[in-house]
């Protein structure tokens, strides 16, 4: 999960451990890109909007890599993210507020549209 608010990592970080993942917390871009290129990353959550570089940054970053890791972007802001699915620059948008379902079955289909590729 990269955020670049602390509350909503610990809340969403403490959610997926609930969900019986191991997240691993970047509060920015940078920071978040370290950890996809440092460990075994299976899917990236990424806040749309953050200082020093914007989620769809990250998502850009991380598909121009040689990783193939789904990335979920999330907004508390209301944005069409259509084109940017499209255009293969995130593979699943969450507008926040959400729902810990909707993030669980996100993050089940990326996992499985990842497994699926490897």
């Amino acid at each position: 999960m990269i955020d670049d608010h602390e509350s909503t990592l610990d809340f969403i970080g403490e959610a997926l451990t609930c969900m019986g993942y191991t997240p691993l917390l970047a509060e920015g871009g940078d920071e978040g890109l370290a950890l996809c290129r440092e460990k075994d990353i299976r899917a990236v959550l990424v806040d749309y909007i953050m200082p020093h570089m914007s989620g769809l940054e990250v998502a850009e970053r991380i598909k121009a890599s040689s990783h193939q890791l789904p990335v979920i972007l999330t907004s508390a802001s209301y944005i069409d993210a259509t084109s940017d699915i499209e255009a293969k620059r995130v593979d699943y948008f969450l507008n926040k507020p959400f729902r810990l379902s909707e993030l669980e079955s996100v993050i089940e289909a990326a996992l499985s549209r990842n497994e699926a590729r490897i």
